[in-house]
């Protein structure tokens, strides 16, 4: 099994799908290439990818699990008045009708001044109208995720960022995780974080900054992306996932479980896609940047498993068949123990 996921990785880096990609399925890990192209800093455990949309599930749908336990918040709240009918379970089941997705950092006034550029986006993102039907069909979207961040910032009067890391403290889970403030200058070298290449809007080589642009104009973090994390704290976080399921000890590792079996905040696997050879049981999510983490607590003859994939995919192209293949690879061969033990049982 090593040799062949080891073979997959560093194929993917020879082939360009990315310059670096790094994998872990509980505490195996596999890594190959270089975190900079530029300064050639070989990939390690400890390489900080740009984590994009999987702040979505280890940042803020953990945060707003906690506030929904502590009573400050309730599933069918309707927490914006621009969006009747909008509650907190649309937004995080992605069945708010929004679309899929806004260039909020193309509007006029955007500038180097993040505190202005905050009033900017969030003025424009409730102009926003649904174009399907809410609570009819799912339709991924950042927006959603956008509208979850201020409703915690909101709700605990506090920075993101701040509010994440309580949430993290709270659940024990130590962590190398960070986001990079826009208004900080660049590193002239990456000091091992996987850079994300060549940003024509930005007009520079993008190392230590976020890759998404609309978080990027808010200032680096958002309820949608921003963190930046390694191989070692997205395991702590997939055990955390994994452990929800099997062995919920409290009623915030219950509701965790019942977001993941519902798809609040998590995705499911999909027929065709890249984690199509996981259980029916799984969930998870992917990053654009080309991270996942997806759980299956079906593997391992039901013990349980959770497979992390880190990648800066789009260092080398933003069409998304290379990583989606690479993606799907590892995942069959790491589903590969699960199945011949399903068969021998």
């Amino acid at each position: 099994m090593r040799q062949k996921i080891t073979s997959i990785v560093e194929h993917a880096v020879t082939m360009g799908v990315a310059p670096s990609v790094s994998v872990s399925s509980g505490e195996n890990n596999y890594y190959a290439g270089f975190s900079d192209r530029n300064f050639l800093i070989p990939t390690s455990e400890h390489t900080l990818y740009d984590l994009a949309s999987l702040t979505k599930i280890i940042g803020t749908t953990l945060a707003l699990a906690h506030a929904l336990v502590d009573n400050r918040l309730t599933l069918d709240e309707q927490p914006f008045g621009c969006w009747p009918g909008v509650s907190i379970r649309n937004l995080l089941a992605h069945t708010s009708g929004l679309a899929a997705h806004v260039k909020f950092y193309e509007c006029a006034g955007i500038s180097s001044n993040f505190f202005l550029n905050k009033q900017i986006i969030f003025k424009k993102l409730f102009e926003q109208r649904p174009t399907n039907e809410v609570n009819k069909q799912r339709c991924y979207s950042d927006l959603n995720f956008l509208a979850l961040g201020l409703v915690l910032e909101r709700c605990y009067k506090k920075p993101l960022i701040n509010i994440f890391k309580h949430t993290w403290e709270k659940l024990g889970i130590s962590h190398n995780l960070v986001f990079f403030d826009s208004a900080h200058a660049l590193p002239k070298i990456s000091n091992n974080i996987a850079s994300t290449g060549l940003c024509p809007v930005r007009g520079r080589y993008i190392c230590a900054q976020v890759h998404d642009l609309n978080c990027y104009f808010l200032g680096g973090l958002a309820g949608h992306a921003g963190l930046f994390g390694d191989l070692k704290s997205i395991r702590a976080f997939g055990s955390f996932f994994l452990a929800c399921l099997k062995k919920p000890k409290n009623a915030y590792m219950s509701l965790i479980a019942d977001f993941a079996r519902l798809g609040l905040g998590f995705h499911k696997p999909l027929v065709s896609g890249s984690v199509a050879a996981l259980s029916p049981q799984s969930f998870g999510h992917f990053g654009f940047t080309g991270t996942s983490l997806w759980i299956d607590p079906r593997a391992q003859s039901s013990a349980g498993a959770y497979y992390v994939i880190l990648s800066n995919r789009v260092a080398s192209s933003l069409r998304p068949e290379g990583i989606f293949l690479v993606r799907r690879r590892l995942h069959e061969a790491l589903a590969k123990n699960r199945l011949l033990l399903l068969k021998q049982e």
